[in-house]
């Protein structure tokens, strides 16, 4: 099996314990173990460092060292992609993508941005749930836009060619991102039609990354797949409706896996994956499945990446 998974939160987990990625059974959900059966993998690593965390700055640097001494250690098992050779080299079969997940981190400062791409982070979500120095995060009630200062770190992503993350954003920020041409995902937020929580994406929104071919991660987040007892079953009813929007060939996953402790029963860690498969195999072709496990994300990343 070829996977691609647009979010886990691994780093996060790394920081606040020490565990080893690679020898790992129970702590972690996304492990060595638990992905080494892949034929091929693109594991997306958050660097998620908590709002009003004393400084951010540097509590994102040492999850970066967490990166590089536990997950890439001599490039082995695991390469980093920053560049399109990366992403098509055959070997290693395993390759990581660095993504931060909140710019509060940066403050006020463009140079932190480059420091971050120096260090081989390729894709940032502007926010987490709250707001910053340059956006309104989704759960900020007063819906602001790009501040800006928001507006220089999206230019500076421009000329650095980086990827925006549009999860956690305001509507307003949403809508202020998408007027700028850059390459775009949405890492992990699910459809709002479907399950009413304020991280998932309403059908305008939807709309608006389907006709720019960004990426739509589902997630496993239960309660972003359905608000009450939910199963995985109801899962479909997301991917269902992102294809009859005409997003078909927008859809991969963002597991947010290490991100949230209640798991839906046949969602639990990385080793559903192939449980996963084979479920989605009774609704859906093979080749879609396999389009939205590898290569609708494969398409984007080759197409956008230098």
């Amino acid at each position: 099996m070829k996977l691609i998974d647009g979010h886990c939160d691994v780093l996060y987990k790394l920081w606040k314990k020490d565990i080893d990625f690679y020898k790992d059974i129970d702590f972690l959900d996304v492990s060595f173990n638990k992905l080494k059966s892949f034929e091929s993998l693109i594991q997306t690593f958050a660097i998620f460092v908590p709002p009003r965390i004393p400084k951010p700055f540097y509590e994102a640097l040492l999850q970066i060292d967490l990166f590089y001494q536990k997950i890439i250690k001599d490039n082995k098992f695991f390469s980093l992609i920053t560049t399109k050779e990366d992403l098509i080299k055959e070997k290693p079969k395993f390759k990581a993508l660095l993504a931060l997940e909140g710019a509060h981190v940066i403050g006020e400062n463009l140079e932190k941005l480059r420091i971050l791409k120096y260090l081989g982070v390729l894709q940032v979500g502007l926010t987490w749930n709250n707001s910053n120095f340059l956006a309104d995060g989704v759960m900020e009630k007063r819906n602001a836009g790009l501040s800006n200062f928001g507006i220089q770190v999206i230019k500076e992503m421009q000329r650095l060619n980086m990827i925006v993350d549009v999860s956690h954003l305001s509507k307003q920020s949403f809508y202020d991102v998408l007027e700028f041409e850059i390459p775009i995902v949405a890492s992990h937020s699910n459809c709002f039609a479907v399950c009413k929580h304020p991280r998932n994406l309403d059908d305008e929104q939807l709309k608006m990354l389907i006709d720019r071919n960004c990426l739509i991660g589902i997630t496993f987040v239960p309660d972003f797949i359905k608000e009450k007892n939910p199963v995985i079953e109801d899962l479909i009813k997301h991917l269902e409706h992102i294809c009859n929007l005409g997003g078909s060939k927008n859809i991969y996953f963002g597991s947010d896996f290490d991100g949230f402790d209640s798991k839906i029963k046949g969602l639990e860690n990385a080793n559903s994956w192939f449980f996963l498969m084979e479920f989605l195999r009774k609704y859906y072709t093979l080749k879609d499945i396999r389009a939205w496990f590898f290569e609708n994300a494969f398409n984007f990343y080759s197409t956008n990446l230098k």
